[in-house]
């Protein structure tokens, strides 16, 4: 679960749904919800690379598709109340906004581990 927060809908969370051992496998699967009840559908979002890898090109890692993703949700126009799928669309540009875990470590852009961690509650 990654949180991030996105105008005008507020604190939303990613649930990730990947397949394989540590989660590198296909197909994937990101479903983004509100964390405030400011819409009451779910979007979900699935990945399979088409494309025929070489030993030149490389696949998006996970911490860029749940970017792509939340690119993707954020440019939706449509019915929030509702529950919808589609496929990522790879050609967007990734989400640059701040993305935390569910411990609030903020997670770089390029991989799921915490750039740094926060320090404990009450030390500045």
């Amino acid at each position: 679960m990654y949180l991030f927060h996105i105008a005008p809908w507020g604190a939303c969370q990613i649930d990730t749904n990947t397949s394989g051992k540590h989660g590198f496998g296909l197909p994937k699967l990101f479903k983004i919800s509100s964390r405030e009840g400011s819409f009451v559908g779910s979007y979900t979002v699935r990945f399979k690379n088409r494309l025929e890898q070489t030993l030149a090109s490389a696949e998006c890692n996970n911490a860029m598709l749940i970017r792509l993703a939340i690119t993707q949700f954020s440019t939706w126009q449509g019915d929030h109340a509702d529950d919808v799928e589609f496929d990522l669309d790879a050609t967007l540009a990734p989400y640059t906004g701040e993305v935390s875990n569910r411990h609030g470590r903020v997670l770089s852009a390029t991989s799921l581990l915490p750039r740094e961690r926060p320090p404990p509650a009450g030390v500045c």
